[in-house]
């Protein structure tokens, strides 16, 4: 059964279900990861990825303006990060879903903070295409990835 699919939506969804009114999507735990790849995301990364992707928003850009929007400091483009982590892994996910036939699931679950060291981990024997990253000494994952093919 294909699930519907959502780009950037905040709140609660998945497949529908009669049972209940509303279901979140959630990816499978992943128990005692082991770290894969760290890597120290700049400063003015913001900017960076600014000028290529023309999302000037100044969460990503200023200490000061995302502490007006309540962030702790100046966060990472969500989106840039999880290409990069996708990138980093690349050579243990299946050719297939890494082209037009694969499914990518990613859930930002805080923000990855500009001028942090991230930390991707992966448990390949519980599930071969799950990532996850976490900022600095964070407990908990930063973001959650699934990447799939469609043979899967």
């Amino acid at each position: 059964m294909a699930r519907d699919q959502h780009y950037f939506v905040r709140g609660k969804f998945g497949i529908d279900d009669t049972t209940t009114s509303e279901k979140s999507f959630e990816l499978e735990s992943l128990e005692e990861a082991g770290l894969l790849q760290q890597w120290q995301i700049p400063k003015d990364r913001g900017r960076a990825y600014a000028s290529i992707s023309g999302d000037y928003d100044p969460i990503h850009m200023s200490r000061l303006a995302a502490k007006a929007f309540g962030f702790k400091r100046d966060i990472a483009h969500g989106v840039g990060v999880m290409a990069q982590a996708i990138d980093r892994a690349s050579a243990l996910l299946d050719a297939a879903a890494l082209t037009g036939t694969g499914q990518l699931d990613a859930i930002i679950k805080g923000p990855i903070f500009l001028d942090s060291e991230v930390s991707l981990k992966h448990k390949p024997e519980q599930a071969p295409g799950r990532f996850d990253l976490y900022c600095d000494d964070n407990p908990r994952p930063n973001l959650c990835i699934a990447v799939t093919s469609a043979a899967q």
